[in-house]
């Protein structure tokens, strides 16, 4: 009798590293529970949850002006992109704002 391979542990191993990535933001625990921040993930749509979740617990929406957090947010919901330099998005935004790109852009990176 053969034995089919071909996978499995191929799998398994893909199944250790997104468990380890949930763990490593605290969305499971070592048992593989889901974590309160976890929950949260789960209820937020769109491309990137762990992203989005990390973005509100971070604590830096906080500090951002609505229009900030709109830009903020637009990264997360829309593919869309400005063609070239457009004026108006070449303002000046706080230091808060400048503080939480490069968050998401750290996070971003991270996660990939």
């Amino acid at each position: 009798m053969k034995v089919i391979s071909g996978g499995s542990n191929e799998k398994e191993l893909e199944f250790d590293k997104r468990n380890d990535i949930l763990k490593m933001y605290k969305i499971i625990d070592n048992d593989l529970n889901l974590l309160f921040k976890g929950k949260v993930a789960s209820k937020v749509t769109g491309g990137c949850n762990i992203l989005v979740t990390e973005f509100f617990f971070s604590g830096m929406i906080n500090d951002l002006t609505d229009p900030e957090l709109f830009a903020i947010l637009s990264i997360f919901s829309s593919e869309n992109r400005a063609p070239g330099n457009v004026p108006e998005c070449s303002k000046d935004y706080s230091e808060n704002f400048t503080k939480t790109m490069n968050f998401v852009h750290k996070e971003c990176d991270k996660l990939l």
